[in-house]
């Protein structure tokens, strides 16, 4: 693993297979991107406007695929995971 000289992230580990995930990270220090073989997962947050501000709460993520989720908040602030299916029709499951 290598970590950020000036910030306690970290910015790339490998796997016992060899394989090396690099991260980025938005001013927040939030994951912005996640990249393994040349293809990135992409992350967005929507930043926290009152306290407390630990991590601000993430929205969407793109997979390497190019798959896109969303992510809503239900009553208890757990999150959920929404998709649009094949059938155009909206779901989501807990995390």
């Amino acid at each position: 693993m290598t970590w950020a000289e000036d910030d306690v992230v970290m910015l790339s580990k490998r796997d016992a297979r060899g394989v090396t995930a690099m991260y980025d990270y938005d001013a927040e220090g939030n994951v912005r991107s996640e990249t393994v073989d040349g293809k990135s997962s992409k992350y967005t947050y929507e930043m926290q406007s009152s306290a407390p501000f630990s991590k601000s709460r993430m929205t969407s993520k793109e997979d390497r695929n190019g798959n896109r989720f969303g992510f809503v908040l239900d009553m208890r602030d757990a999150r959920r995971r929404a998709r649009p299916s094949r059938q155009g029709v909206l779901w989501t499951c807990r995390l």
